[in-house]
């Protein structure tokens, strides 16, 4: 039976959906992958709606989650939303549940009530969901939450990953998604308005300590994730990520799936229609201001509706689209402070209808400014403050900055007036051809075949001799017929993440049978000192050409080739310095480390013989150096009391009775093995 791959994609939010559906549609439609997904909040109607069968959170509730979900969902879930109540208990629960875990309980209910769900990390969660799920590759977009953890435990478990930028590729700090006030006064007027209490936060409240920091470890954990590929919609959204340390290689141009169908839209969309849909007037221009739950929404929307009523723009008519996240009832109460007749605010309408029909979009920092420029529609967009923009839509050629209200007034003049006007090549160069989907469905397919090398070269060498004071020769002994050494060699064969093997050997005269035996079998070797393997190492690797070394040695004739693969694919996304796999049975496991650190290492003074013998000891007594990886094996080979190393007479007796029973002259598999042991302990 033909082995089928299983892609797996986690959507939150309808929009961040729309970027996923069209790959999904793409795979389904076009190659063997298994495409299962989970929907997070309005995602999964969004999946179901388009032919899309999901799986939603409360698909994997446990009782721990419900007992500390439930209370929270009750108080704060929407019962006017399509979201099921259940889902509301299982996120509340799960991402509680994994707070409260990591920080206890005291700090997990100050960060809810600062942040609410803004600033949720449930890593824990996802793991075990991906554990249930066993992808061969992960999917996700750009949102925080539930997306980013599960890249994060993505990168844990050693699944090849695929982020989707549906921005440029900016890691932004939490901010709360509430309404900011200096003071109680103000906090008051707002709620004599209609506003909930809970949804006002006093600036003040933002200095809690706890929250603070768990922000910042969760900005620092996203700052830091390496995917296995990035989708980029633009050749400027690549420069800029590569100028934050993001490998070039992991970085595909892809153009952004959501993006797709725009040039159908701009070509269809009836403006008359749309507008009495929405209730404007066909005679006066339409600007559209995309909002957003932005810090300084109340900021922006003052400046906009000052520049509408003190400038002179009244002979335009002006649009309002909420974000998903809002209500509008913020908009709504400062729109009546002004008293301004000609605006509109909208929320449940196709945001690229609107599109199609403006004349003119507004932003700060939404993805609505890259669609303007796919549907090459002029673009305004308000600068808040001196620090990064998202999306640098001027630099980029996109889009007129603004920062306050005479400018906002001038510069709509102008580009309604056509006194500037974008550049038209620029434009072109954001245009849709349509095949987004295609490019991000192909990277997903090759990722779940491991058809794509890593982004490093990643070099597989074996510490082999035949001197041993327990069991000397031992690498030379017979399995099946066949050399020690010859299984270790062809079990590494079968990484498919790896470029090379080389087995490294000293320079000891009783290791020429072995070298002779290399020659005779087309075996890549190397010698170097016998009892500085380091230095060994460290040579053998610069041979090759090599980035990240994975350590095996020969005395260990079943390591595993799939927990390498696991272990390459997790080091890399974790950007680390060393990598290794806990609760493997003894003689399976390998180790990973970067070239670079054994360079540093054997730089250091007073090593000993230890350090100096044993390649890696000096990481692990010096863990505070080092950024070290921990992985655990996975559940169904995590048996940590089971040894499978050769290092006595006995072992190699051990080791031949499994090899008779389960060799067949291909890939020993360690379940079938640990299952032999398990079933035959009085023979053993």
């Amino acid at each position: 039976m033909k082995d089928v791959k299983k892609a797996f994609f986690v959507c939150y939010g309808g929009g961040h959906a729309e970027a996923l559906i069209p790959v999904m549609k793409y795979l389904i439609a076009n190659t063997s992958i298994k495409v299962d997904a989970i929907g997070i909040n309005l995602a999964a109607e969004k999946l179901r709606m388009n032919g899309i069968p999901c799986k939603s959170l409360s698909n994997y509730l446990d009782i721990k989650s419900v007992e500390i979900g439930f209370s929270l969902a009750k108080e704060k879930h929407n019962f006017g939303s399509p979201v099921s109540f259940a889902d509301s208990i299982a996120y509340y629960g799960f991402t509680m549940g994994d707070l409260i875990d990591e920080i206890g309980e005291k700090d997990a209910n100050e960060v809810l009530r600062i942040f609410d769900r803004r600033t949720m990390f449930p890593a824990q969660t996802m793991t075990r969901i991906l554990k249930i799920e066993k992808p061969d590759v992960v999917i996700t977009t750009t949102m925080n939450r539930f997306e980013a953890a599960t890249l994060y435990a993505a990168g844990s478990l050693g699944i090849p990953s695929v982020k989707v930028e549906d921005l440029i590729g900016r890691i932004n700090k939490t901010y709360p998604d509430k309404i900011q006030v200096n003071t109680l006064a103000e906090k008051e007027e707002l709620i004599q308005n209609g506003i909930k209490e809970s949804s006002i936060i006093l600036k003040d409240e933002l200095n809690s300590s706890a929250a603070i920091r768990y922000c910042e470890k969760i900005y620092n954990i996203q700052l830091n994730l390496r995917p296995t590929a990035f989708a980029v919609f633009c050749n400027y959204a690549k420069e800029d990520m590569i100028s934050r340390g993001i490998p070039q290689e992991s970085i595909y141009v892809t153009g952004q799936p959501a993006f797709d169908n725009h040039p159908i839209y701009l070509e269809s969309t009836n403006r008359k229609e749309v507008f009495e849909e929405l209730g404007l007037n066909l005679d006066k221009k339409l600007i559209v201001f995309m909002s957003q739950p932005i810090v300084e929404r109340e900021e922006v929307l003052n400046m906009i509706f000052t520049a509408v009523k003190e400038y002179s723009l009244l002979h335009y008519q002006f649009l309002i689209k909420l974000h998903p996240n809002e209500n509008g009832e913020i908009q709504r109460i400062i729109l009546e402070k002004y008293r301004i007749p000609n605006v509109k605010i909208c929320k449940d309408v196709d945001v690229k209808k609107i599109l199609a029909v403006s004349d003119l979009i507004m932003t700060v920092s939404s993805t609505t400014g890259l669609e303007a420029a796919v549907m090459e529609k002029p673009l305004l967009y308000i600068k808040i403050s001196n620090g990064l923009d998202d999306i640098p839509f001027d630099e980029m050629g996109i889009g007129v900055p603004c920062t306050n209200s005479k400018e906002i007034s001038m510069q709509i003049n102008n580009i309604l007036n056509e006194k500037i006007e974008l550049s038209a090549n620029k434009l072109k160069e954001y245009a849709s051809d349509s095949n987004a989907a295609k490019r991000v469905a192909n990277i997903v397919e090759l990722l779940a075949n491991k058809k794509i090398k890593p982004r490093k070269k990643v070099d597989i060498i074996v510490q082999a001799r035949m001197g041993s004071s327990r069991l000397p020769g031992k690498v030379m002994m017979l399995y099946c017929g066949i050399p020690q050494i010859q299984h270790v060699v062809d079990r590494m064969k079968y990484s498919r993440l790896a470029t090379d093997i080389l087995v490294a050997t000293s320079t000891c005269d009783n290791n020429n049978i072995l070298k002779e035996y290399f020659d005779n079998n087309n075996i890549r070797w190397y010698e170097g000192s016998e009892e500085n393997v380091l230095e060994r190492y460290i040579n053998a690797a610069e041979t090759l050409g090599t980035e990240v070394v994975v350590r095996v040695t020969a005395d260990n004739p079943l390591t595993s080739a799939v927990c390498i693969d696991m272990m390459i694919e997790s080091h890399l996304q974790k950007n680390a310095d060393f990598t290794f796999m806990e609760s493997l049975p003894l003689g399976v496991t390998a180790e990973v480390v970067n070239l670079e650190i054994l360079k540093k290492i054997a730089k250091k003074k007073d090593l000993s013989k230890e350090d100096l013998e044993h390649v890696t000891i000096y990481i692990y007594n010096h863990p505070d150096e080092f950024s070290i990886n921990v992985m655990s094996a996975p559940d169904e080979i995590s048996n940590p009391e089971i040894s499978l190393t050769v290092d006595t007479e006995e072992d190699y007796q051990h080791m031949s009775y499994i090899y008779e029973k389960l060799y067949k002259d291909d890939y020993i598999n360690i379940q079938d093995v640990i299952s032999l042991l398990k079933s035959n302990k009085k023979e053993i």
